[in-house]
């Protein structure tokens, strides 16, 4: 009998600790997964790839990568340019990566995720013809989307193959007629004569899917900017167009001035809609919208960035004047706005910023994080009132351009600005500007672009202040991470080679950033001279006479692997998901319950 109670006593006593142990355990890992979750490092370098432009010069605008870890930039080339300097032709392939170009053509290259060689597929131009590319997406089929425009004749790629011709017309925008020395990086192309823009579709493989273009009946001139694809394969761009454009033989636009638009496409490349803004005011001259940059959330709205001088309509269907208006006070400058539409393509809102005292506001790049926050980054220069409450100042001449990071969450309210301050007022060759904005899932915001001269990366009272190397007037590449709440965390440059006799002609830019679902932070831009990808005189250093593409990778988090939760599952008490510290927590209690039990039936057998 003592022995049977002691057997009792021990068995409960086990129960008791197993549930114990269960329950202290739950907390213990979740403080742990959130610790893993919030760590900081800082990146791991791991390669950079450029090409041999000997005889040529290329300049890569955009990167992308898809849900195998493959990576796909496109930009121009002209000249002899080859793509694959080591020469090895992958397997299954033949043939020679160098291709020639006598204008500038599109370029569209594909990596393995180790970085390995693809394929480079290119568009062909006539002689006198022109074509950019300044937007690449995937979708969720590993196709790889190309979006540009072009001028005089092109043979687009297609299943059979097609050219086109953009029609003839003096309308130029007026953003590149007034030569500002600001607007001149954002469209950098001839302006004499039309443009086309143009979508081709091409499968992982590099075969074409389909192509399609836009304008080619039209009289007008029309400018591609950017591309996005929302979770349902839609594919959204943006840009600006002058006159009358043609997006379908059928579907013509016309914009007094020069209008921003979104074209909105599905997966098959078939035209959609268009959506764009009212600049028919007279209030100025010079009335105009231009769009730079697009990004879908995870909801299927999209968020436009751009600039604008006049009066501008925001709200406009097409027909009716636009509602909405909203004035720049200055009348001699263009300053940055944000436009949200829903998914069904209803107008949001717009934010813009105010020209205090100063020379210019610009806003070049859009991203989204998985809360639907959505970041806005650019340059201005002198007094800028973002949101038209957060004044910054970009240096203290109030001339100098500086970089700056915004941020609001989608009901449009602002959060912050984040700037680089330019050190030395005085010198006219210090300044900053960022060309792209990417998010990660773990709440990390990355910045691309470039400085010059001395700067404080992490803001006016920073201490990260870093010199461009070489004469002291070279532009540097370089990347910010920033956390959600807008705190600053490290800095990362391409820096020009300081003992190498031509380093004064070293020059770097990034000009679009990507995150991939690995963890990897990829940017893409072009260079001269000799540059070090792998920070101030570290390592990896590339030298190049003529410009070059490049490409850098760098390990930016550690992915970490959580089990989703079960969704719509009822409210029961019982388990709302699927993950570890759940399945120990009732494994635990079911283990107790069982001796519990077991302990019950043994003592009444030895009653009975």
């Amino acid at each position: 009998m003592n022995k049977l109670k002691t057997s009792i006593n021990l068995t409960r006593n086990i129960s008791l600790s197993i549930a114990l142990i269960a329950i202290t355990l739950v907390p213990v890992l979740n403080l742990s997964n959130k610790r893993a979750s919030a760590a900081t490092t800082l990146p791991a370098y791991k390669y950079s790839r450029s090409f041999d432009t000997t005889n040529g010069n290329a300049y890569t605008q955009n990167v992308t990568s898809d849900k195998s870890g493959n990576v796909f930039i496109t930009g121009t080339f002209y000249g002899a340019v080859n793509f694959n300097p080591g020469n090895t032709i992958p397997e299954g392939q033949t043939g020679s990566s160098t291709l020639f170009s006598s204008t500038d053509d599109v370029f569209v290259t594909k990596y393995n995720s180790d970085g390995s060689y693809q394929w480079t597929k290119t568009l062909t131009n006539s002689e006198s013809s022109y074509s950019y590319s300044y937007g690449i997406s995937t979708d969720s089929h590993g196709n790889v989307l190309v979006y540009g425009d072009f001028n005089g004749t092109v043979s687009l790629p297609g299943i059979n193959g097609f050219t086109k011709t953009s029609p003839t017309s003096n309308l130029i925008f007026p953003a590149l007629q007034n030569n500002n020395q600001y607007i001149s990086n954002i469209h950098p192309k001839a302006t004499s004569s039309s443009y086309v823009i143009f979508l081709v579709s091409f499968d992982t493989n590099g075969n074409t899917n389909w192509s399609n273009v836009a304008n080619n009946n039209g009289t007008g001139n029309i400018g591609a900017a950017s591309m996005s694809i929302d979770s349902n394969n839609n594919i959204y761009t943006a840009g600006s167009f002058c006159g009358t454009v043609n997006f379908t033989p059928s579907e013509q636009v016309t914009s007094t001035n020069c209008s921003s638009y979104v074209a909105k496409y599905n997966d098959n490349g078939i035209y959609q809609s268009i959506l764009y803004n009212d600049s028919s005011s007279n209030t100025y001259d010079s009335t105009f919208t231009q769009g730079t940059g697009i990004a879908t959330d995870n909801k299927g709205n999209f968020y436009v960035t751009g600039f604008f001088m006049g009066t501008i309509g925001f709200n406009y269907d097409g027909t009716n004047p636009g509602t909405d208006p909203i004035t720049n006070i200055n009348i001699t400058n263009p300053t940055g706005f944000l436009t949200k539409y829903n998914s069904n393509g209803t107008y949001a809102w717009t934010k813009t910023n105010s020209i205090e005292s100063g020379v210019v506001n610009i806003q070049t790049g859009v991203a989204t994080d998985l809360n639907n926050n959505v970041y806005a980054v650019g340059m201005f220069a002198g007094n800028t009132l973002f949101d038209n409450s957060d004044s910054q100042n970009s240096s203290d001449n109030g001339s100098n351009e500086s970089a700056y990071l915004t941020k609001y969450d989608n009901s449009g309210n602002y959060k912050y600005t984040k700037i680089i301050t330019n050190q030395t007022g005085s010198n006219l060759n210090d300044y900053s500007w960022f060309n792209s904005v990417a998010t990660d899932p773990l709440g990390g915001v990355y910045t691309g672009g470039q400085f010059s001269g001395e700067a404080l990366l992490d803001g006016p009272n920073g201490t990260a202040d870093y010199t461009s190397l070489g004469s002291g007037t070279n532009e540097t590449s370089i990347i910010n991470k920033y956390n959600s709440d807008g705190s600053y965390v490290w800095s990362k440059v391409h820096s020009s080679d300081t003992n190498a006799g031509d380093a004064a002609s070293a020059d770097s830019y990034i000009y679009n950033l990507n995150v991939d679902s690995f963890g990897n932070l990829y940017s893409a831009g072009y260079y001269t001279g000799p540059v070090f990808f792998n920070g101030i005189n570290n390592s990896d250093e590339n030298d190049s006479t003529n410009t070059n593409s490049f490409l850098t990778k760098w390990q930016v988090y550690t992915p970490t692997v959580v089990t989703p939760n079960t969704p719509n599952t009822p409210s029961t008490g019982f388990a709302k998901g699927n993950n570890a510290n759940q399945i120990i927590l009732y494994s635990s209690l079911f283990i107790a319950l069982s001796l519990i039990t077991g302990g019950y039936l043994v003592n009444k057998r030895n009653k009975n």
